[in-house]
């Protein structure tokens, strides 16, 4: 597959100072933390094809073409993803404009077939996201994060990408903190370091 990586990392940077998440921080970039969690939803949820760079293009231009200005990562996660997942079925005869490449487009190894399945895997990711974004108990949307994410890839010991809170517990359930304070004892039971 030909491309242009030099041209796509100048692309990268321009879109990492234009989207931010606080306009008062220069720093706050969203699109590259953006590309990488795709990535990585792409390695959890999609089988094999088609590959990361495909899924770093339909990124690209989804922000391009929303100009999505949200508040939070996982707010822009659910937004990029959902946009992938409607594009993605586009895509079965002929990829993507390739942003590096004039008039080209981007070619794939995928066949429709798995293109089509990676549009319903990716659709449902989505789904994960914005159930997990809407979620108001903080451990039942750790837990949804944490499916979402998937574990590292290419290690001896996988690990969760998205490690759930201390005070979670793996179902989603908040650790009990049932108190065991005696009056006047000398010591007082840990909170959940959160606060009202």
């Amino acid at each position: 597959m030909e491309t242009n990586p030099t041209e796509m990392g100048e692309l990268a940077t321009a879109a990492n100072k234009e989207f931010l998440l606080s306009a008062d921080n220069p720093d706050s970039g969203v699109y590259k933390p953006m590309v990488k969690l795709i990535r990585q939803i792409r390695r959890t949820w999609v089988e094999d094809q088609p590959g990361g760079y495909y899924f770093e293009v339909l990124a690209y231009h989804a922000f391009q073409d929303l100009q999505p200005d949200e508040n939070t990562i996982a707010d822009y996660l659910s937004v990029i993803l959902r946009e992938i997942a409607e594009r993605l079925p586009d895509y079965l005869d002929e990829g993507p404009c390739d942003p590096t490449l004039d008039d080209r487009v981007l070619e794939t190894k995928a066949t429709a077939e798995q293109i089509e399945a990676a549009a319903e895997r990716i659709a449902d990711a989505t789904d994960l996201a914005e159930e997990a974004l809407a979620e108001d108990d903080p451990c039942k949307s750790a837990v949804k994060w944490r499916e979402l994410l998937g574990q590292t890839h290419n290690v001896d010991e996988p690990e969760d990408v998205f490690p759930l809170p201390e005070y979670c517990n793996a179902d989603g359930t908040t650790k009990s903190t049932s108190s065991t304070q005696v009056k006047g004892a000398p010591a007082v039971p840990a909170g959940s370091d959160r606060y009202a």
